[in-house]
């Protein structure tokens, strides 16, 4: 842990943020949003949501 913690550290030194989500705030309706939103996280609209699911890779 304490080496996932250095790394974490050095992600943040270079400009990132980083955003920890553990299972049960994907249980908790709009929590992960919220997390997602206060780290600057832009928000994707529902309509290219969509689209990109019906697109052929």
């Amino acid at each position: 842990m304490v080496e996932e913690k250095y790394r974490e550290d050095r992600i943040r030194a270079i400009g990132f943020t980083v955003v920890r989500w553990v299972w049960a705030d994907l249980m908790q309706p709009g929590r992960l949003e919220r997390k997602l939103a206060a780290a600057g996280v832009p928000r994707r609209r529902a309509r290219s949501a969509g689209f990109d699911a019906q697109k052929v890779p």
